[in-house]
């Protein structure tokens, strides 16, 4: 995708955590996913030649991001932020809180090595 051509899924997961007073870019979410941080959002197939398009944003998606927020800040070692955002994913949930999902394995094999 080039860039400066936000697609509508990205600019509902920077909605949805400027909600929670989370503030995360475009770029961010592009960046993290360029890295293999982020998941790609899930598509479906308008079928015979017509692209695809995301029909609901993953839950997935919103937290993961939320987490490298919270974790990762310019200038800050990556792989620290993936070792923490690992530790936050094991920790128990409060009652009607949201569940961190775990960083992809690759990445935190990495952080580790």
């Amino acid at each position: 995708m080039a860039r400066g051509a936000s697609i509508p899924a990205d600019l509902q997961v920077v909605r949805e955590l400027a909600a929670r007073e989370v503030v995360v870019t475009v770029s961010q979410l592009e960046s993290w996913r360029r890295v293999g941080l982020l998941p790609r959002h899930r598509r479906r197939g308008l079928g015979r030649g017509r692209g695809s398009v995301v029909e609901a944003v993953d839950p997935v998606v919103v937290e993961s991001a939320a987490s490298l927020a919270r974790h990762l800040r310019q200038g800050r070692d990556r792989r620290l932020a993936v070792l923490e955002w690992f530790a936050e994913a094991g920790m128990g949930v409060r009652p009607g809180a949201v569940q961190v999902p775990e960083p992809p394995l690759g990445a935190v094999h990495q952080a580790l090595v």
